[in-house]
């Protein structure tokens, strides 16, 4: 896992062209690392980054684990879904009984689920057993 704040609240801190000549050829460096030593390259990057997403992508990053609560995620979807693995946060909480946490689960899977490209992310305040449904469901939607 690799932490590079790439944007604010409001925007990227700098232009895709300014990305793809400073981080991406270094980003990419990294990954190809990685990937020599059978490891797999996450990317969390705080701040708005929907404009920088395809540097992202260009960069060759496995996993983006975009900030919950300030990004578009379909927007991220449909921008990089089918490059990059991306985590994609859903609102559950210790407090929902298994029933409405499963709910949010299945919602999440028939809105993302297709491509097979994102897995769900519950946060630090996920639901104990978010996981636990995300894996039944991605396996049942998969596996029949």
């Amino acid at each position: 896992m690799f932490n590079d704040d790439w944007g604010t609240q409001r925007g990227p801190q700098f232009s895709p062209d300014t990305a793809r000549e400073m981080l991406v050829p270094y980003i990419r460096r990294i990954v190809d690392s990685c990937h020599q030593r059978g490891m797999y390259f996450e990317l969390h990057c705080c701040g708005k980054n929907d404009i920088l997403a395809p540097a992202i992508a260009e960069a060759s990053v496995d996993i983006c684990l975009p900030q919950e609560n300030i990004n578009d995620f379909d927007l991220l979807y449909k921008l990089i879904g089918d490059k990059v693995l991306l985590g994609i946060y859903t609102e559950t909480n210790p407090e929902m009984s298994d029933e409405q946490c499963l709910d949010v689960a299945r919602q999440f899977m028939e809105k993302y689920g297709q491509g097979g490209h994102v897995f769900l992310s519950g946060g630090f305040n996920a639901h104990p057993r978010l996981n636990e449904f995300a894996y039944y469901l991605s396996r049942e939607a998969y596996a029949g």
